[in-house]
């Protein structure tokens, strides 16, 4: 973790020793700065942990100039075999009301990357969709957005993958056994299917708080979801949990940092034997 924001870990490899992530640290892409967080617009970062346990010093997931941009790049997810990327991008474009996408990208070798193509999910380039999360067979997807028929705020979608059409199908909401009339974000799946996502609608401990909804049956459906409660929720945001095993990962969160700042930093967390 730096000075400036760290966020959305996402590992893409299965043996989960390459984590990504998004970072406004120096060396971003880009000159300008975000007049909203005051910070360099962010990139995808990508650090690799050694056998001993410790991570290699962060670089920017590629130099082609494709991926990472003078925009937004953030909110990454991996197909089971960590050959197909989603991420977030949106656009810096002054005077123009421009919500973010989801743009995909295929591995073309090592630490390479196509040109990603945008994905059609909204109907008016204002709306922002974001924060993917997608199957192991890439076609089922969840995200976040703010598209009209909703229930406030911005709540989790999904789109399924048509393959004989080579496109997505038309949005529909997940309903309201997860979204509220608050904001429903960076939803990601745990090891068993389980859906892990950040609300500030439901009753929680302060702003956005990380709930785990259990998978229910085949479909991709699930049970009313739970607060993981302290101390991976805080009075601060907390948010963008990945899941190692059923007690460790790692997550987002705007706590008061060591350094006593409250910029978003990667946290890693290890429940206790009985949970």
């Amino acid at each position: 973790n730096k000075k400036e924001f760290d966020m959305a870990p996402m590992f893409a490899d299965r043996k989960e020793t390459k984590l990504f992530f998004a970072s406004s640290r120096m060396g971003s892409t880009g000159d300008d700065i975000d007049p909203i967080s005051c910070q360099n617009y962010v990139d995808i970062w990508v650090s690799e942990i050694d056998k001993k346990g410790n991570w290699g010093e962060p670089k920017l997931i590629d130099n082609s100039g494709l991926i990472n941009t003078p925009e937004h790049e953030g909110s990454v997810t991996f197909d089971g075999r960590g050959k197909t990327m989603f991420f977030t991008r949106c656009p810096n474009m002054k005077k123009h009301n421009l919500g973010c996408d989801i743009w995909v990208s295929e591995m073309k070798g090592k630490d390479e990357w196509s040109e990603p193509k945008k994905l059609n999910l909204k109907t008016n380039d204002s709306i922002t969709v974001g924060h993917p999360c997608v199957s192991d067979d890439g076609k089922f997807l969840i995200f976040a957005s703010d598209m009209p028929g909703g229930y406030g705020g911005k709540d989790l979608w999904y789109t399924l993958y048509d393959k004989k059409n080579d496109s997505w199908t038309t949005p529909k909401n997940l309903g309201p056994e997860i979204n509220t009339k608050g904001n429903e974000l960076f939803p990601t799946f745990g090891k068993d299917g389980s859906l892990f996502f950040a609300s500030d609608g439901l009753v929680g401990m302060g702003g956005l708080d990380l709930f785990k909804a259990a998978k229910v049956g085949e479909e991709m459906k699930w049970e009313a979801p739970k607060n993981l409660g302290t101390p991976i929720n805080s009075e601060s945001n907390d948010y963008a949990l990945y899941e190692l095993t059923e007690v460790k990962g790692y997550f987002t969160s705007e706590r008061k940092s060591p350094s006593g700042q409250f910029n978003p930093d990667i946290y890693k967390y290890e429940l206790p034997p009985d949970n």
